[in-house]
């Protein structure tokens, strides 16, 4: 839906945050390099993963994350990517003329979008639960013609901007921010 050429998703396990739950899991999708078209986009696939597992719990009513759960991290890849390029990840608006995006900003939008596609999340979900990884090319054809109505140009422009809501509470239970 961003352009990205996305070659695989995948999910493994990791060490869980309190050892007597068990054994806990990540995920990671993996995208050619070249193909993303705008800078903001970085930011956006670095959220989409903290969103979902707030989506997720929120959907399934489940406490919200504690501890080490993801969004500090992807936040802070985000800015670390953004940066190698010569761009800023701010908290709040960005500064008028300056190349950057608000991960606040971000974070809505990626939980808008995000609201928009559940059903797609969940069957791309579904088939990496069954076999742990799923192709590029799989992703794309369940998504469809779902994405097709979301306005990039919008979405990128959205990003400079402060949230038009405040953020959800939740997102702190992520480290993300109130």
């Amino acid at each position: 839906m961003w352009s990205f050429d996305i070659t695989e998703a995948r999910i493994y396990q990791v060490p869980a945050v309190d050892p007597q739950n068990g054994v806990g899991y990540s995920g990671t999708t993996t995208y050619a390099q070249g193909r993303i078209p705008w800078h903001a986009g970085i930011a956006h696939i670095n959220a989409a993963g903290a969103v979902a597992v707030r989506l997720y719990l929120d959907r399934a009513g489940l406490p919200g994350a504690t501890g080490g759960m993801p969004g500090r991290h992807n936040r802070e890849h985000a800015e670390v990517e953004l940066a190698a390029m010569g761009f800023t990840m701010y908290h709040g608006p960005v500064p008028p003329g300056v190349p950057g995006a608000s991960w606040e900003a971000v974070m809505q939008q990626v939980d808008h979008t995000l609201q928009q596609l559940w059903p797609q999340v969940e069957a791309v979900a579904s088939q990496i639960r069954t076999s742990s990884a799923v192709s590029g090319d799989r992703v794309r054809s369940i998504l469809g013609d779902a994405a097709s109505g979301i306005d990039l140009a919008e979405l990128a422009d959205a990003s400079r901007r402060v949230p038009e809501r405040a953020m959800c509470p939740a997102w702190a239970d992520l480290g993300l921010g109130a």
